[in-house]
């Protein structure tokens, strides 16, 4: 592989944006130590492909592998852990606050965040912006919606497998 290509593809916004979304949506509190390692394995990866340059589908490419790479590493996870559990992302407790985190230090850039305002409901974005961005607390949402606590943790799961469907089908 040509390191000026591997460079050029790291270079680029829409491809870095497309492994580090895939990475922090495919996995389960990465912290910055670790989401940097992950990047760095695709970039490893991208090194060792051959003929990549005239890949019909570089996007899908590299999503596949930043995939392959968060499975990868929850697999490690879950063996240092003994927890197996950690490999089913959706089923699995989920840390609010390392996904906020996520969000807004990596920023899932502008693209994304317009992504996201495009391919959600109304009333989903909302509750995106509430939780994700404004990072309010569950209580306070209901309060806002004017719904029961309940549903506003029900609407947050369904959001968060609507999202990374989303972010998976994203070039």
């Amino acid at each position: 592989m040509n390191r000026n290509f591997a460079e050029m593809l790291f270079n680029e916004p829409k491809y870095l944006n497309i492994v580090k979304t895939t990475i922090l949506c495919n996995t389960k509190g990465i912290n910055e130590h670790d989401f940097k390692d992950c990047v760095s394995e695709v970039y490893l990866a991208v090194l060792r492909a051959k003929n990549l340059e005239t890949h019909t589908n570089i996007e899908g490419w590299l999503n596949q592998t930043a995939k392959y790479v968060a499975y990868n590493f929850n697999k490690h996870l879950a063996k240092t852990r003994g927890n197996v559990s950690i490999l089913d992302i959706d089923d699995e407790p989920f840390d609010e606050t390392d996904f906020v985190k996520n969000i807004e230090d990596k920023l899932l850039c502008e693209e994304v965040i317009d992504l996201l305002k495009d391919n959600l409901e109304k009333t989903q974005y909302n509750l995106f912006k509430l939780k994700y961005i404004e990072d309010r607390p569950n209580k306070e949402i209901a309060e806002i919606l004017g719904i029961k606590l309940n549903s506003v943790e029900v609407q947050i799961t369904r959001l968060r497998k609507k999202i990374k469907k989303i972010l998976e089908n994203f070039k």
